[in-house]
């Protein structure tokens, strides 16, 4: 669910960072890099699916890639690319949570599908969560959905909530 997961992502992102706009904390351009951000590295998870020694994947789908120790891993490899590339000092508050919350939106996308998440809690635990059989994570229709609303969604938050320009 690829481009699924960007626009669900999106749609998601700039909800959550709504408040952070419109009360100042971030300017419109910072918005804007976070919510494009959260939804571009969604993807990252699925990478598990092209990491390969040989011919055999080296991680199993939906396996460490899809829990909260890889958001965890992500989020702080976010922010040390952000002290890296010397962003401002609002954007590198943010990276951490930028990282986190790819992963885990990505992970929320993929509960609704029928394959589970083996190690969503991993280490702690080893119980699946998901595969609630809603669609299958390569349906074009419903992942289109997911990008178009998504994009669309993010379109309209930024030109009416955070802008605030009157609905015509």
């Amino acid at each position: 669910m690829s481009h699924g997961h960007f626009g669900l992502s999106m749609l998601i992102a700039s909800l959550i960072f709504i408040p952070f706009a419109k009360f100042g904390l971030i300017t419109l351009n910072e918005y804007t890099y976070v919510v494009v951000m959260i939804s571009a590295f969604s993807f990252a998870p699925d990478l598990d699916l092209y990491i390969e020694y040989g011919n055999k994947r080296v991680f199993e789908h939906r396996g460490i890639s899809h829990s909260i120790l890889c958001a965890i891993i992500a989020g702080i490899v976010a922010l040390v690319f952000g002290i890296y590339l010397k962003l401002s000092t609002t954007l590198i508050l943010f990276t951490f949570p930028c990282g986190f919350l790819a992963i885990m939106l990505h992970c929320l996308g993929d509960l609704p599908t029928h394959a589970k998440l083996r190690m969503f809690f991993y280490p702690f635990s080893k119980n699946e969560y998901g595969g609630l059989e809603m669609f299958y994570a390569n349906d074009k229709g419903v992942n289109e959905v997911f990008f178009i609303g998504g994009v669309i969604a993010f379109a309209l938050i930024y030109q009416f909530v955070i802008l605030g320009a009157p609905i015509v």
